[in-house]
């Protein structure tokens, strides 16, 4: 993949509820969730995102939570952003730095 890239959810039904699922490339992180023409939908009508926005990051970086963070980075505070998946917090991204 290139620096950004849009990615495709993949949409798994495990103990009768869908979740979404996407392995990540190595050393990306995931900076939003949308909605892609070029990707398949949500059994869900509720449920209107269908991939995310992933890209490389820089020295510093805030991302979606949830996510395993590339090696070399570490989690320095917690954010809002309205392009992350909607949490039970009113948080959903962190602050990530390069060691």
């Amino acid at each position: 993949p290139g620096s950004s890239e849009t990615m495709c959810k993949a949409f798994l039904v495990w103990k009768d509820r869908e979740v979404a699922a996407a392995p990540l490339p190595e050393g990306y992180v995931v900076s939003g969730e949308v909605k892609s023409p070029a990707c398949g939908n949500s059994a869900n009508p509720e449920v209107t995102t269908n991939a995310w926005e992933i890209r490389l990051p820089g020295p510093s970086e805030i991302v979606c939570m949830g996510f395993p963070l590339p090696r070399g980075y570490v989690m320095i505070g917690e954010r809002f952003l309205a392009k992350c998946p909607i949490r039970a917090t009113d948080t959903n991204a962190w602050l990530i730095r390069a060691k």
